[in-house]
């Protein structure tokens, strides 16, 4: 009983379930000094950030020879383990919080509807975003190829999926887009689409707020508590498209002003269906397929700044035209992972020069991860 006592203080104490960092305190005062972190600490800190684990033989050997203040070092450890499987844990973790895909499939789709919807495709879709990360910091890629690109990263199950043919096996792989396939970069990616709609329809306002937040890295503000939902009892409005359906709110000036930022961007992916399939028309699905009735998607859109788009092409190549809110938005995401916590005020300007350098070098995901590990703010407290 008492060895039972003892392990059970020792698995609930702070210590054990936490990463607990102390700065280094100068021998005559109790002051902190500058509050920097042990060779040891940071052996620690950057272990966690790559590998979701401890150190290494080689990092502790490192930390030993108190060397891993040297950039040069630290960005020699960088391209070592992320060629490590390790890395792998980082990806995943990182790519799942970024882009709010870990709950992807929660809400089930419609059996009826989406009758090619199942386990191992909700599986696929889910590893698809990680993969495609993966594969960009392994052949040191520009991170622009999330935004729009002329390859995906797919396994079988999906090239099916997608219409793509010859792809064999579970494993993931980097495949050419072909001609008449609209695919390439996470706006086109399956479970970024599941994630956005409802089981049954698309949404628009989803889609447009998810691009906002994890594309952009411009949140909206939530709607006004006397909003509500559209009134059922408007003549027609239970055979109206999800556009006619949004309009009702559009002519409420309250709505308006958020909608008018919102509502293009998902428009523009409204070819894509709740599951991310291709669709040119909007079909209630029942037979599994659209209806020769059912109203043709309408991709079209105005942009706040006045740009006129046409679907997913355009919305990709008007984001890809000016990078910078997009870079802003990966940068600062993957700052917030690096360190656990948001960036201080103190840090913007380091933020503008980390954007700056990640510019120059052509938007290599590795050199950002480089620059974040070699600065004062991940070798500080």
């Amino acid at each position: 009983d008492a060895l039972q006592v003892a392990l059970v203080a020792i698995l609930a104490s702070p210590d054990f379930l936490l990463l607990t960092e102390s700065p280094l305190v100068a021998a005559d005062t109790n002051e902190s000094r500058d509050a920097t972190l042990s060779d040891f600490q940071i052996a620690c800190r950057l272990s966690y950030f790559l590998w979701s684990s401890m150190p290494d033989d080689r990092l502790f050997e490192l930390a030993q020879q108190q060397k891993l203040r040297d950039t040069g070092v630290l960005r020699q450890e960088v391209d070592r383990m992320l060629a490590d499987p390790k890395s792998a844990r980082f990806v995943h973790d990182f790519v799942q919080q970024w882009l709010g895909i870990r709950h992807a499939g929660s809400v089930r789709p419609d059996k009826k509807m989406f009758r090619r919807f199942d386990d191992h495709l909700l599986d696929s879709m889910k590893q698809e975003p990680s993969a495609f990360f993966q594969h960009l910091l392994q052949h040191n890629l520009s991170a622009l190829n999330l935004l729009q690109s002329d390859f995906v990263v797919i396994n079988q199950r999906l090239a099916r999926f997608y219409g793509i043919s010859g792809v064999q096996g579970d494993h993931f792989q980097a495949v050419a887009v072909p001609d008449g396939i609209t695919r390439g970069g996470v706006l086109t990616m399956s479970a970024m689409h599941l994630v956005t709609s409802n089981g049954t329809r698309t949404s628009p306002v989803k889609r447009g707020v998810w691009i906002l937040e994890r594309i952009l890295g411009d949140p909206t503000p939530p709607p006004p508590p006397n909003v509500g939902d559209i009134a059922p009892g408007i003549p027609g409005i239970d055979k109206a498209t999800v556009r006619q359906r949004l309009q009702v709110h559009r002519e409420n000036r309250q709505c308006a002003v958020c909608h008018d930022k919102i509502d293009p961007l998902g428009f523009a992916l409204e070819n894509f269906d709740p599951i991310g399939a291709w669709r040119t028309q909007e079909g209630n699905g029942l037979v599994g397929g659209p209806f020769p009735k059912d109203p043709m998607v309408d991709a079209n859109a105005i942009l706040p700044d006045g740009t006129h788009i046409n679907g997913v092409v355009d919305l990709l190549t008007a984001l890809r035209t000016d990078p910078t809110p997009f870079s802003r938005c990966l940068t600062e995401k993957l700052i917030t992972y690096a360190l656990g916590r948001p960036l201080h005020a103190s840090e913007f300007a380091w933020h503008d020069q980390i954007m700056s350098d990640f510019a120059e070098h052509e938007y290599s995901l590795k050199r950002l991860i480089q620059d974040i590990v070699c600065s004062d703010s991940f070798l500080t407290k």
